[in-house]
């Protein structure tokens, strides 16, 4: 304001003095007037955006925050009190038996009593497919830890490549909900068979254990 009033008081001095005609005091003083208030807006504006980048900056650091948050949790949470666990890989064999550890200090102990390959099928309602054969294995699960344990899941995978769920509509005596289920506590055992519905000419590459599918620390039975 102060440098407003001081320019249009130079320009009435020059215009007393004869050096400015009227027409050319009339046309500087409105250009004076015009830039000043031109300044004024554009300080304006540019506080607006100012304020408005460092709004939409403070936004997006919030929100990378929060994904850092998100993925260390995720990271604490599958790695467990114990950090990362290792898989473990045994022998396929019956009798083999293998203990592992996944999150929150959970360690389980498995063992293969025995493996029917082929299991024989018992009755008409439990029949392989033509072209197929089951593979049945009696299997023991001991809470070998201190924490609460509940079962795990089950994969068998073939040398082609190909993996195999358990399948208990077409493979006589698999009962592997006790398995999969069965909460124990510390010292806790549970037993049950698993069967696999898989081609006849399908070699087992491996038979895998997961006692927790969001973490690290997985049991492998590798065929020979």
């Amino acid at each position: 304001m102060a440098n407003l009033e001081s320019r249009l008081r130079d320009l009435e001095k020059l215009k007393e003095r004869g050096t400015i005609t009227d027409e050319e005091y009339e046309r500087k003083r409105a250009t004076i007037i015009d830039e000043d208030a031109g300044r004024k807006g554009g300080g304006v504006v540019g506080t607006v955006l100012k304020g408005g980048a460092i709004g939409c900056l403070s936004i997006v650091g919030g929100f990378i925050l929060l994904i850092v948050v998100i993925v260390a949790i995720i990271a604490i949470a599958a790695g467990g009190s114990g950090g990362e666990n290792d898989d473990v890989r045994v022998a396929y064999s019956a009798g083999s038996s293998g203990t592992v550890e996944t999150a929150g200090s959970v360690i389980n102990r498995v063992i293969i009593d025995e493996i029917y390959d082929p299991a024989p099928a018992d009755s008409q309602l439990f029949q392989p497919d033509e072209g197929f054969r089951c593979i049945a294995l009696d299997i023991t699960i001991e809470n070998a830890g201190e924490r609460e344990t509940t079962g795990g899941d089950f994969l068998l995978r073939a040398r082609d490549g190909f993996e195999y769920d358990p399948e208990f509509l077409k493979c006589a005596g698999a009962s592997e909900l006790n398995l999969l289920l069965q909460s124990l506590t510390s010292g806790g055992r549970t037993n049950g068979t698993i069967a696999f519905h898989v081609p006849l000419d399908a070699e087992v590459d491996w038979l895998k254990f997961d006692p927790n599918t969001f973490a690290k620390g997985d049991l492998y039975f590798d065929a020979p």
